[in-house]
Parts: C-alpha cells; structure tokens; sequence
C-alpha cells in the first residue's frame, strides 16, 4: 500500500521518512488487504500509531461505550484479554470485577494484548431470505513472558498470536488467521524486542513519579518550562496517555500545577 492510500492515517515513522512503507496503520485500517500480501507486512509498529490506538479502537467495537464499571479496564494497556488477567487488575485495584466484562473477553486465562484487531464479513444464509451470516475475527499480539529479572525493565517482551473466530458456515477467514499468525512469528522473532524508555506504562506511582521527576528536571537544566505537552514528547508518548495516568495515580481533574509539586 502507497502512503497515498494512507495519507490521513499513515504512522508517524513513515510520515517523517524515518521508515519505508508499508506503515503500520495500514494494517490497522486495511487488515485483510495487509495480511493477505506478504509484501504489505510492517517490519515495524509504531506504540501510540498503532498498537495503543488498535487496542482503543477494538474496545470501542466491542463493548461501545465505556462505562464507570470497565473503564479501569478499557484504559490499561497491554489490555487484559483473558479473564483472569482482567481479574488479577481490579483485584490489585481494590476494586470488584465487572458484571459487564463477564463472557465479553475472548479468553480464560493471563492474556494481554499489545495490539488488537477485529474483522467482521458478511453473506447471506443460504435459504433464507433477507438473513446474514456475520463472521467475526479478533486477532491478538499478546504480552510474552518475561524472567523475574527482567520483569523490572522497560521493555515490550513479545508473545504469541491470538485469534478468536465466530462464524456459521463461513470458514473464508480461517485463511486470514494463518497470515496473521505467519506475519505476527515472522515479526516478533526478528525485531528487538524492547521499546524505548518511556513510552506510556507505568507499573506503579513510584515509577511514574521517578520519570516525570527526570524529565522536569531535563527540562528545567535546559532552561525550557515543563509543560503537559513537552513532558509527554519527552517521555516518548503524547499528551492523552500522559494525562490518562495522572488521573490514574492523583486523581480525576488533577491539574498540573500540583503534578508539578509532587515531583
């Protein structure tokens, strides 16, 4: 796919000729058209480009709108796609697991995804009037294991491919699952499997509190005012996710005058 057929979406690395095409966004818009050419695979993803915001918009097709009771949920990334995963995170909140979430997560078990992606298909039932048929397929690159030793670092340890598939009769997208899985092993054996620091997660207040403090101070030696926005670019994320975790660890409407002075 030509950055033409792109040019709204096309991923930052690309757009400042960074990277070749293709772009990873490519695969976030045209799913089947990318997996379906071997020359089309991303030799990279881009964190808030694609993986942060494929995660985001799998949610929104799932569930709608995010309501009170999910939205510690919906905003943790890697998102827990398995059920006891999604439990183990509102248990270490004090919080009580979701009606809402219960049958909605693909999987049983510890799965988180780094990525996520959703495509539905479809065709008329055979014999039935004005009846369809719809196939849905939800594809995963999941968060790998990592040993006790490097659980502390900063980096992205990539994990296996996952899919769920939902259909009647229509096995038309088995195919997609196969080129999903092959590009996903061919992606995840051959680039460094880290990220750099910063990059929008932070595992508890201390850590969180430990890099903004490095960054204000950066920027304050530099003689540059430590604005939300310039924070952020520091830190290697945008202003959203920065302030996505300040309402997470200070609270709701946390100004940032007085994030300031907590570090």
């Amino acid at each position: 796919m030509g950055t033409g057929e792109d040019r709204c979406h096309i991923c930052d690395s690309v757009r400042t000729g960074s990277r070749k095409p293709p772009s990873c966004t490519s695969l976030l818009y045209h799913p089947r058209l990318v997996l379906s050419d071997k020359q089309r695979w991303p030799d990279h993803l881009c964190y808030s480009d694609f993986m942060q915001r494929s995660v985001e918009t799998w949610v929104s097709k799932v569930v709608g709108g995010t309501t009170p009771a999910i939205k510690l949920w919906a905003e943790c990334y890697p998102l827990p796609v398995g059920e006891e995963a999604a439990r183990r995170l509102y248990a270490g909140q004090g919080q009580s697991y979701p009606d809402a979430l219960s049958g909605l997560l693909p999987f049983e078990g510890t799965e988180q995804a780094y990525w996520a992606l959703q495509v539905t298909k479809e065709q008329a039932v055979p014999g039935f009037y004005g009846e369809k048929n719809k196939a849905v397929l939800d594809m995963f690159g999941l968060k790998g294991p990592a040993s006790p030793e490097d659980q502390a670092r900063d980096y992205l340890w990539l994990g296996a491919f996952a899919y769920s598939l939902r259909s009647l009769d229509d096995t038309s997208l088995v195919e997609l699952v196969r080129s999903g899985a092959r590009w996903w092993n061919d992606f995840s054996n051959k680039v460094i499997r880290g990220r750099p620091l910063g990059t929008g997660t932070w595992i508890s207040l201390e850590e969180f509190e430990e890099a903004l403090r490095r960054v204000v101070r950066a920027l304050v030696a530099g003689g540059h005012k430590p604005t939300q926005e310039r924070v952020a670019r520091q830190l290697q994320t945008d202003d959203r996710t920065l302030r996505r975790w300040v309402d997470r660890y200070y609270g709701a409407g946390t100004g940032w005058d007085e994030v300031l002075k907590k570090v």
